[in-house]
This record gives structure tokens, C-alpha cells and sequence, in this order.
């Protein structure tokens, strides 16, 4: 059997986030296929092999791409029989269908309601948090410190080019101050909120604020301290069972998304600035069993909207893909690599697009289309 493996800047995704091949440390684990249950779960990386000078081919489904060797090994989903097996990159054709992705198995759950699971979702993508430990800079007031080092009415009155003075009243007695909000304006969004947050927020026209003590118990169950911090909201993903993580894209699809049934078909769409969060939501969705497919979005000339950098679109497409339809395009030459692990299969990322793919456990390389044990029939992501 010839080279398997793809170039040296496709990443791996464990526990971690996502890691080069030679970041990879010694225990560390990656999503691989399970065949008996039909669920992705974290499975060890036992091996690390490297190829030098091996073809790489670009094989491409759709909007959606993937880079490798032509011996590199895919897995391969039977309609027929519901079973999997293996197959390499040469050898789709194109009847064949390629298993890219499949629900993640529970996590061991977090102590949150499907509801506040749901929130969370909404707070990554139209949420916003602001706390601060410095007083005003102005003397004398004790005030928390927001804009330019100023309390909020003392940013008022620079704002209004007042001379600054001192207030007529104090009420805050504390030095930190915290906040969350949750912006929404489309009528179906602001009463799904209300319905989560129900007595635990309070409406300003624009969105809710969370009462306070609510927002930091929320926070506390999540495990994270900071609603868009990219490494926290991955692992709050990882600890969450199948449930949760559903209840969360749900959120994440109401704050920035669109789902449209047409028929038997469904359409999921987010929309967001590129940046960490794309590629939690991108793990978020193929947890979930989705295929992610994430794509220059151009806004110019939309209303309302100014992008702050390059805004993306990540579509959340059916877990296979026909890859063998289209011809391959070759890229040359070059190093590639490939780990070894205990389910024989893990989690690359090619661009932002997370995808499952085989991987060598030492047992059938002899013969890529040997078929791996029987597995339960698959489930839809629905």
C-alpha cells in the first residue's frame, strides 16, 4: 500500500482544541467513529506516522473539499447492509458515500436546563458581558469605571461636553460591577427569551439583561467564566451531553442563523464574523452530526450591517458527501501525515471545516476495503 495521510497544516482536534501533528501530546484523544453505536467518541492517539514526497490530491463535494493522499483512507457508509468500511481516496467512485461526520456521544452533562443549555447558545452569539474592578477615575466618585476610565454618568456628562462634576448621588457601593445582556430585537426571538429567562431578566427594548445573581450561577454551572471565550465555550461543549449540545445550537441558530424546511429538507445557516467563535460553532455543529461547510459570506450593500472583518456563512449539511462525482485535482508533491488511533478513525480540518476521516490501526493495511465490525443503523442528525 502506497503514502496515506494529508499535508502537514491539516490539524487534529482534541481535547485541547486544535492542535498541528507535532503539538500532539502523549494521551491526548480525538473524535473517532464508533461503528457499534454510530456516534463519534474521544479515542486515544496511539501513533504519529509522517510520508515525505507523496501526491496529494484535492477532492472536492459541493462547496466542500478535502486534501490527501490518494491512498489515504476514508470511511465509507453501505446503505444497503448499514454498515461501514474503509476505503481510499483513489478508489471512490462515484456510487460511493463518505461518512465526514456523526452525532458525539454524551458528555457527562452539565448542570444546566435544556432551556439555559439553549441560552447559552444565544449568549455566544448575540450575548455580551462587561464587569470591571476600577472606580471612576473622576475624584471622589466610587462608581465602577466603564468608557475612557469613567462610571457611566460621568461618560455621560464628557459625552455631552459638560465640565465634569460630582454627582448628586452615590448608590453603588461596591468597587466591581457586573453585567450580562442578550440582544435581540426579531419579535420570535424576544419571546423565546422570555420564555427561557422568564423572572431571571428584564427587558430595555433591545435586549435582556440577566439578573445579575442569575448570570453568575449560570456561568458557574457552565464551567466558564467568559460567554465568548472560544477555549471555555469548547470545553463547556465537550462536557455537555448530546441533549445540551442540541438545545445549544438551537440558540446559536436563533441569535445568527436561519432554518428553513422546504419538504423532507432542512436548511441551517449561521452567519458570523471570522474569528474563534466560527470554529466553535463549526465543533458545535459537528457534534451535533452535522457536516459544516463554512464560506466567504460578501455583505456589502446590506442594510443595517457593517462587517467588522471577513463575514462567513456556516452551512450545516448532511453528514456524507459524494466526493467521487467530481475529478480530483492533483497538488503536488509534499510531506503528509496521519495518526494512528484506537477506533481507527479521527478529526481533521480542512479550512474551518471539521471532518471525520480513517486512520491506520495497524490491523488492515494490507486491505483498505476490508470491512470494519457491523454497526447499528445511523441516526440522523435531526
Amino acid at each position: 500500500m502506497g503514502a496515506q495521510g494529508v499535508p502537514l497544516d491539516v490539524p487534529i482536534f482534541t481535547r485541547r482544541g486544535w492542535v498541528m501533528y507535532d503539538q500532539i501530546l502523549p494521551g491526548d484523544e480525538t473524535p473517532g467513529l464508533n461503528v457499534e453505536t454510530g456516534h463519534t467518541e474521544w479515542t486515544r492517539i496511539t501513533d504519529i506516522d509522517t510520508y515525505d514526497n507523496a501526491e496529494v490530491v484535492e477532492t472536492t463535494s459541493m462547496s466542500w473539499s478535502v486534501r490527501s493522499t490518494r491512498d489515504h483512507r476514508w470511511i465509507r457508509w453501505h446503505h444497503a447492509s448499514e454498515t461501514y468500511s474503509q476505503v481510499t481516496t483513489a478508489n471512490t467512485t462515484r456510487a460511493m458515500s463518505w461518512q465526514v461526520a456523526t452525532q458525539m456521544a454524551d458528555g457527562p452533562g452539565l448542570e444546566l436546563t435544556e432551556g439555559e443549555a439553549e441560552l447559552m447558545g444565544w449568549l455566544l452569539t448575540d450575548g455580551s458581558q462587561w464587569e470591571s474592578a476600577a472606580i471612576c477615575a473622576f475624584e471622589g466618585c466610587t462608581n465602577p469605571a466603564r468608557a475612557r476610565a469613567l462610571c457611566g454618568s460621568h461618560s455621560r456628562q464628557l459625552k455631552r461636553g459638560q465640565e465634569l462634576h460630582r454627582l448628586g448621588k452615590y448608590p453603588r457601593g461596591a468597587v466591581a460591577d457586573f453585567s450580562m445582556f442578550v440582544w435581540q430585537t426579531k419579535p420570535g426571538g424576544v419571546q423565546r427569551l422570555a420564555e427561557i429567562l422568564g423572572e431571571q431578566g428584564r427587558w430595555n427594548g433591545k435586549g435582556y439583561r440577566l439578573i445579575d445573581s442569575y448570570a453568575r450561577d449560570l456561568l458557574h454551572r457552565a464551567r466558564i467564566e467568559r460567554v465568548k471565550n472560544a477555549p471555555q465555550v469548547l470545553a463547556m461543549i465537550n462536557e455537555m451531553t448530546a441533549a445540551q449540545r442540541h438545545a445549544t445550537l438551537r440558540g446559536v441558530i436563533g441569535g445568527d442563523g436561519t432554518r428553513i424546511v422546504s419538504g423532507s429538507s432542512e436548511h441551517l445557516r449561521i452567519y458570523q464574523d471570522d474569528g474563534p467563535l466560527v470554529d466553535v460553532i463549526a465543533i458545535l455543529g459537528y457534534f451535533c452530526g452535522y457536516r459544516p461547510s463554512v464560506l466567504k459570506r460578501e455583505v456589502e450593500g446590506f442594510p443595517g450591517y457593517e462587517s467588522k472583518g471577513v463575514h462567513l456563512k456556516i452551512a450545516l449539511c448532511r453528514p456524507r458527501a459524494a466526493p467521487g462525482r467530481q475529478p480530483k485535482r492533483s497538488l503536488g508533491v509534499m510531506t503528509v501525515w496521519y495518526p494512528t488511533t484506537e477506533l481507527g478513525s479521527w478529526t481533521a480540518r480542512f479550512g474551518k471545516n471539521p471532518v471525520l476521516t480513517a486512520s491506520s490501526d495497524r490491523r488492515d493495511e494490507a486491505n483498505p476495503e476490508q470491512s470494519v465490525p457491523d454497526s447499528q443503523p445511523y441516526p440522523s442528525a435531526s
